[in-house]
């Protein structure tokens, strides 16, 4: 009976995974159920008694869970404080998600787990594909039919900032399997992908995701070609002749972009007034809602910053927990990447130090683009975990 369950179980979080990489690009609904798959999957493990035998943690991974224990506790206090416990409890479900996506592909096998990245890439080239066509006809097979053309993108998202942020995510990573193997046969599919992607992103217009992304992909570069790199990216000015590019980085004065300042004004001020435990979920939303009533501002409910946000759901506790997952991660990519590097040059395989390197610079993306909005949640979120999964367990 127990190896039935275990073998369930099983079969369900690689269900849950393979939802997941389909749907990472395409759509959150999508994203939520295979979460929510692995989820199932890992709590049959639980009962079963074979959680022990399946997901083993180093010290690094091992600290990420305890630091998510902590997030999720540290927030829902924070939430109960705030009068808001059930509001709290709904917005913790999305790292619950994420983190157990991160534990499916510690229980999965090395090659189930490229497998999941492939996928994963072969749907965000598609989606891309998809942007493209969508900027040049306005065609718009979510929302009935066509659109007008030559507008920001969003894809099967919801949003062009959803797009932006998972694009210029994934971007380094198919960027650092485009240029680290010297077999050109395995270097072609991963660049093309990588030029539908900047091609999608570029039509997005998500000018922060333009940022982390191009940031990202200069560190998968400067770890490939060293100083060279910096040669390619003195091209970029060169994007300046496009007339929508030049048309966007104008609406930075525009009013809604001048609220985004406001925003980051009344953020930290807040944050000053409840350093501890923050104003729980959905405290920072009825404050702005209540500004928006009084017309102060238009739009931008959200502080437009990942540590912000973090603080003001939860206080600074809970924003020094968001920069220790970052921090893990970075150590944890850039220790992988050393190690990977000097294998590669003994004649090992050179897949694990692009992974790295790529992953590198998908952190890089989701730091930079995090300074400048809300990344902790949603798609976004839920990638950064599915990529810290991939790097974390790559060996096992």
């Amino acid at each position: 009976m127990k190896k039935t369950i275990l073998k369930i179980s099983a079969g369900t979080v690689a269900a849950g995974l393979c939802v997941y990489a389909v749907f990472a690009s395409m759509g959150i609904s999508g994203i939520q159920a295979g979460s929510a798959l692995v989820f199932l999957g890992l709590t049959a493990f639980v009962f079963a008694g074979g959680v022990g035998n399946m997901i083993h943690f180093d010290d690094d991974a091992g600290f990420l869970a305890r630091a998510v224990v902590f997030f999720l506790a540290w927030s829902f206090v924070a939430s109960a404080a705030g009068g808001a416990a059930l509001a709290g409890l709904r917005n913790l479900a999305p790292l619950v998600g994420a983190f157990s996506i991160f534990c499916g592909l510690a229980a999965s096998s090395p090659r189930a787990r490229a497998a999941y990245l492939s996928v994963a890439l072969m749907f965000f080239a598609v989606q891309s594909v998809y942007g493209i066509a969508q900027y040049f006809t306005g065609i718009d097979i979510t929302r009935g039919g066509f659109s007008e053309p030559y507008l920001r993108v969003r894809g099967t998202l919801g949003y062009f900032n959803s797009l932006g942020g998972v694009l210029g995510m994934m971007l380094p990573v198919a960027a650092g399997f485009a240029v680290f193997p010297s077999d050109k046969k395995k270097k072609l599919p991963y660049a093309v992908a990588a030029v539908l992607m900047a091609g999608a992103l570029l039509a997005t217009f998500t000018r922060g995701a333009w940022i982390g992304a191009a940031a990202g992909v200069a560190v998968v570069f400067f770890l490939r070609y060293g100083r060279r790199a910096f040669f390619i990216f003195a091209l970029l000015p060169a994007m300046l002749f496009l007339a929508p590019v030049r048309s966007r980085l104008a609406d930075i004065k525009s009013r809604p972009e001048t609220e985004r300042v406001y925003m980051w004004r009344k953020s930290a001020a807040m944050i000053k007034t409840s350093p501890v435990l923050g104003f729980g979920a959905g405290g920072f939303e009825r404050a702005a809602a209540r500004d928006a009533a009084a017309g102060i501002i238009q739009k931008h409910f959200h502080p437009h910053n990942i540590f912000m946000a973090a603080a003001l759901d939860g206080g600074i506790p809970l924003a020094l927990a968001l920069a220790a997952f970052l921090f893990v991660m970075f150590r944890r990519a850039a220790k992988t990447f050393v190690l990977a590097r000097a294998s590669s040059s003994g004649g090992a395989s050179v897949m694990p130090a692009a992974l790295a390197a790529g992953v590198l610079g998908s952190l890089t993306d989701f730091a930079a683009h995090g300074m400048v909005d809300n990344l902790f949640s949603g798609e976004t979120l839920y990638l950064l975990w599915f990529l810290a999964g991939c790097l974390f367990f790559y060996e096992k």
